[in-house]
């Protein structure tokens, strides 16, 4: 399977054998949702017929043999097992970047023509605009009001769909630049706009978001991101049926930030080059890309923070070079404090886990309770007026927010905490979940000279890279 197209082409025209020159989107609206046998609860099975022979390894130890012994081949570049994704899952990855709004502005420098969908499933062509458009709601239809131009009504249309008319200009919406089409949508009287593009472009504007804008150096750091967020791109793109009707990924941490084509940077497009169609496989499994920040020095296990079943390539290991000191030492987070008033931290508490900790009016103390091999916090107890309760996991981080109202939460469970003469302070090492690759310690080994399949065994151990065809 195909998935990368041409910049700013999006990867249906591309299915369908459309010449640059053309516009490269259908007319026909296609619904499908992908179909792929899979466990929803944790990994996306690859069907047995598309796998290798075993012995046929991504990570350089070569397969096969003869009768004869042959001396060792000179080092060839890394040549990944191939695997193949159903024929279904041939299209674009669907990406939420506007939720519950009222109105959207849109433009496009060479114009734009817009599809509009019925609820009978039939789809209608629009006219095509140029400049600035108003979209909108009222009684019930979608209206787009062009800035110099009567409005236009789409009836009772369930969706809209605006395709550059120059597939070289792409669109903006709310200012922001994107490739590939635009698809809105309606939730109740609030509108939901998902950019449909290439995998290979969404990747584009994800790495830069993810990992900053590092040295050439850190290349094969890049590499390696590239790969874990392909590889999770891939599975939400074959989950989304079971999870969202109308897009596979959101354009935030929720899943992976994404910022379109004003994102993105020639080095992590480089990287995205470099590893085009390569994706991380346990056994027959699509595996779990989880990331994170910075782990300070050692990696959480899945099953301790998150629950649920023991995945062997996401244990928790010591994260040090030679010299016994963190990858991720550059960090900013490697070492951080945060502090609260009593009062102010027992507001956040009730109004972050108020249905664990139940009504209290006074926080009397905070206490660890345990811990993981780690060293992240499993059991947090809090002692209040009301009695004790107890906080566990990456709840702790959900629930210990830095302040009111700032969306942030708790750098990391891996910290100690103390309360005193009314103030509660917590220091810590880390930022995020600390599950799987550490983007900090991947770029220093990078600049180290580890490879991206180093850097990817390192923190996925036993896995290896496939070559989607």
């Amino acid at each position: 399977m195909k998935f990368s197209a041409p910049a700013g082409l999006c990867f249906l025209g591309v299915f369908l054998g459309l010449s640059s020159a053309q516009i490269p989107f259908p007319d026909v609206w296609d619904p499908n949702p992908l179909r792929f046998p899979y466990a929803p609860e944790e990994s996306t099975y690859l069907p047995k017929s598309s796998l290798p022979p075993v012995g046929v390894r991504g990570l350089g130890a070569g397969g096969g043999g003869g009768p004869k012994k042959q001396p060792a081949p000179p080092a060839q570049p890394m040549q990944p097992r191939s695997f193949t994704l159903p024929q279904s899952a041939r299209r674009s990855i669907r990406v939420l970047i506007q939720d519950g709004v009222a109105t959207l502005s849109l433009s496009a420098k060479g114009g734009s023509r817009l599809q509009f969908k019925r609820a009978d499933g039939s789809v209608s062509k629009g006219p095509a605009f140029s400049g600035w458009l108003r979209i909108e709601r009222r009684n019930g239809e979608f209206r787009v009001a062009p800035r110099n131009s009567h409005p236009f009504s789409a009836g009772p249309a369930v969706a809209l769909r605006f395709l550059p008319a120059d597939p070289r200009l792409p669109l903006e919406v709310e200012g922001k630049v994107y490739r590939g089409s635009v698809e809105i949508f309606t939730d109740g009287a609030d509108l939901q706009c998902v950019n449909s593009l290439g995998l290979e472009d969404y990747l584009r504007g994800v790495l830069p978001l993810e990992m900053g804008h590092p040295e050439e150096s850190a290349l094969e750091a890049l590499k390696a991101q590239a790969v874990v967020a392909r590889t999770f791109a891939v599975k939400r793109m074959l989950e989304a049926p079971a999870i969202s009707g109308g897009f596979d990924v959101h354009a935030s941490v929720q899943d992976q930030m994404y910022g379109g084509a004003e994102a993105e940077s020639p080095l992590s497009d480089s990287a995205v080059l470099e590893t085009r169609d390569w994706a991380l496989l346990h056994a027959d499994t699509l595996a779990l890309c989880y990331y994170h920040s910075t782990c300070g020095g050692v990696t959480a296990s899945r099953h301790e923070v998150w629950g649920g079943p023991v995945i062997p390539y996401l244990l928790s290991r010591s994260d040090r070079d030679a010299s016994g000191l963190p990858w991720c030492r550059a960090s900013k987070y490697m070492q951080w404090t945060q502090s609260w008033d009593a009062g102010s931290l027992a507001a956040i508490l009730r109004a972050n886990a108020g249905e664990s900790i139940g009504a209290f009016r006074k926080l009397i103390g905070l206490r660890v309770q345990s811990r993981f091999a780690c060293g992240r916090v499993r059991v947090l107890e809090i002692e209040t007026d009301r009695g004790a309760f107890e906080l566990r996991g990456d709840k702790i981080r959900f629930a210990l927010k830095p302040g009111s109202g700032t969306g942030r939460i708790l750098e990391s469970a891996r910290f100690d905490i103390e309360f005193s003469g009314g103030r509660v302070i917590a220091r810590g090492s880390g930022f995020g979940h600390g599950i799987g690759l550490c983007q900090m310690g991947a770029l220093a080994r990078a600049q180290a000279g580890q490879s991206c399949a180093q850097i990817l065994a390192a923190y996925y151990p036993g896995t290896e890279i496939g070559r989607m065809k």
